[in-house]
């Protein structure tokens, strides 16, 4: 398999469509049938995501009256637009989503599944006329499938709130330690390779953004018995550009708290056959960096 550019996928140049919300949520309920039947908007929800869309799709086709084509963060809904017009990857990745939804659902205790369905919401609603968050919650809600189902930890709670009035992504309890709470944030962190020019800049650049995130959400909070903090940076970026950085990201694991560095790696044959995998970047990087470029 070849590696397949993961931010390029995900950045395509604006569709000029005006699809209507009930298209959207009808072509959804195909491609993604456990997403929308057990974490789906609201029909209420639905109308307000269609007049933000539409206010997106009218405001990027005023500014493409004044300048050249360009590039934006791609929704959800530019997904099913693509697939639309015959992107295989795009349809891969949203039947890999549906997996992760009914993954989630069958394995997380039922008490939980409201909280669980409000940080879905997210994926259809974190969006604005250029930018896009659905990949992040994406990642979020991808690394929490890979620790229920590869791990003895069971989910507490999501959106554990911390004695400084903000909260942490999710909390963990084991059945030998139930009074032992893990309490675990995904970072996820977007790297472009045009910005970053060696390797210094690039650990600096990673350093900072983890040192801010644990300050931000772990100002003010005092050590309390039976609780400890975990944060998993989760790397977004082409292959290419981990391999070139590959010698920071075992010097990354050291700083207090990292629990693990993790990556989100799409992969195609070359023949109209895409996977997806979430590993640790270290595994990642010793699976595939032999074989990039190359079929495997």
């Amino acid at each position: 398999m070849r590696n397949a550019s993961w931010l390029t996928f995900f950045k395509i140049k604006y569709f000029f469509m005006k699809t209507s919300y009930i298209d959207f949520k009808q072509q959804l309920e195909y491609l993604c049938p456990n997403l929308i039947l057990y974490y789906g908007p609201t029909d209420e929800k639905w109308n307000a995501i269609a007049e933000k869309y539409n206010k997106r799709v009218l405001s990027n086709a005023e500014k493409l009256k004044h300048q050249d084509p360009f590039q934006i963060q791609t929704t959800i809904y530019d997904l099913v637009i693509a697939v639309n017009e015959g992107n295989i990857a795009a349809k891969y990745f949203l039947k890999h989503i549906d997996k992760i939804s009914k993954n989630l659902f069958d394995h997380i205790p039922d008490i939980l599944h409201d909280s669980l369905k409000k940080s879905f919401l997210g994926i259809f609603e974190n969006f604005g006329d250029t930018e896009s968050k659905y990949l992040d919650k994406i990642g979020e809600l991808a690394i929490l499938e890979k620790i229920i189902l590869n791990s003895e930890l069971k989910l507490d709670k999501i959106e554990y709130k911390l004695q400084n009035n903000k909260s942490i992504d999710f909390s963990f309890t084991t059945e030998h330690n139930p009074d032992e709470l893990l309490l675990v944030e995904v970072f996820n962190i977007h790297i472009k390779s045009e910005k970053l020019e060696n390797i210094d800049n690039f650990k600096k650049f990673i350093e900072n953004r983890i040192g801010n995130k644990l300050q931000n959400k772990l100002i003010n909070v005092k050590p309390e018995k039976n609780k400890s903090y975990s944060l998993i940076p989760l790397i977004w970026g082409d292959l290419a550009d981990l391999i070139k950085f590959k010698s920071v990201f075992p010097e990354l694991k050291k700083i207090k708290l990292i629990r693990e560095i993790m990556t989100f790696l799409q992969l195609t044959d070359g023949n109209n056959f895409y996977s997806f995998e979430l590993n640790s970047i270290n595994i990642i990087l010793e699976k595939y960096s032999k074989h990039h470029g190359n079929n495997i």
